[in-house]
């Protein structure tokens, strides 16, 4: 998959599922607290959809 900073993004939404959220939107989550420290790079919630809605069902075959 060609995106940018590709291994932020999946650090930011496994991040993200530990810190209990279970939709994009909930993702804000990471906005908060010391977890800028944490993840390196903290990206808007829409950044992180954008980025998931790129997987195709190939991606999962593979």
């Amino acid at each position: 998959m060609a995106s940018s900073n590709a291994a932020a993004k999946a650090a930011g939404v496994i991040g993200g599922m530990l810190a209990g959220a279970d939709s994009i939107d909930d993702l804000d989550v990471l906005r908060h607290g010391g977890m800028r420290k944490v993840i390196g790079g903290v990206r808007a919630p829409s950044t992180y959809g954008t980025f998931l809605r790129a997987f195709t069902f190939g991606h999962v075959r593979r």
